[in-house]
């Protein structure tokens, strides 16, 4: 077995998640892995490292950062895997960040983001004492919406995914199901094209883009060299993977094998084995 007391604290937060493993599922403890490296005070240097790669900027002053994640039980089942105040002394001008980490594909991230994001901008209003209620215009900090990809299906190196494109499948299917119902036969271009002209026409209010990153291996070299625990983590979950894939059976405890494995196999000089 590996060393645990070289890395005690990383061990016992994914011992943590051995029953939900044993349940069945083996994609929680990569949202709780991303947040243990990057959503801890004393990992801060590590959040700013994130930042940074994301931004492609090289800023280092640590107390420019607060960690500000959304905790289920103040906010009622919702919890975001990370969210951070930057301020404007490294950013210029004070950004709220939202980053998640998915293990499925999910095209519902900019309703979810949205929702993420609407609560942290409450919790940041009564936090600073604002009156939205008031005359003055509040400054606000720019909402910056960033997902994780590290799923089975392949996917681009970067993808924005738009809440708009939900509001086109609302229309999307109304237009179908009322060709159907009067026996009419369209292609998907004509279909497409009736969409279009309507969501123009509506113009909805409110539009949110998800930048979404895939971390899988082969992917975003440049971006994952830049930032050394954003690899660890993406080579871990790969490792992680591997293991699994390797038995065939996939039950349970062999999720928690794939798991123990990756630690154990974890190279002597990973920052997020040595914290």
């Amino acid at each position: 077995m590996a060393d645990k007391k070289t890395y005690e604290e990383l061990e016992k937060r994914i011992r943590e998640l051995e029953e939900q493993l044993k349940g069945g599922g083996n994609r929680e403890y990569k949202s709780r892995l991303f947040g243990f490296i990057f959503g801890q005070e004393d990992n801060k240097h590590w959040t700013l490292s994130l930042y940074n790669a994301i931004h492609g900027t090289s800023y280092d002053d640590v107390s420019g950062i607060t960690i500000n994640t959304i905790e289920e039980v103040v906010y009622m089942g919702m919890k975001n895997d990370l969210s951070i105040l930057v301020s404007e002394n490294i950013s210029l001008y004070r950004v709220m960040e939202l980053y998640e980490q998915q293990s499925t594909y999910n095209p519902n991230m900019p309703v979810r983001e949205f929702m993420y994001a609407g609560k942290l901008y409450d919790k940041f209003i009564h936090s600073a004492g604002l009156n939205r209620y008031g005359r003055k215009l509040l400054p606000l900090p720019l909402p910056k919406l960033v997902t994780f990809y590290n799923g089975d299906d392949e996917k681009e190196d970067e993808t924005v995914l738009s809440l708009s494109a939900a509001f086109r499948e609302e229309i999307r299917q109304n237009v179908m199901r009322r060709h159907s119902e009067n026996g009419e036969k369209t292609d998907d271009a004509e279909i497409s094209a009736e969409v279009e002209q309507i969501f123009h026409a509506a113009s909805p209010d409110i539009e949110v883009n998800v930048r979404m990153i895939n971390i899988n291996h082969g992917h975003n070299k440049k971006l994952l060299s830049a930032c050394r625990p954003l690899e660890e983590y993406a080579w871990f979950v790969e490792q992680a993977r591997k293991n699994l894939s390797a038995d065939k059976n996939g039950g349970p405890s062999v999720t928690g094998d794939a798991i123990d494995k990756a630690i154990d196999e974890m190279p002597e000089d990973f920052q997020i084995k040595n914290s």
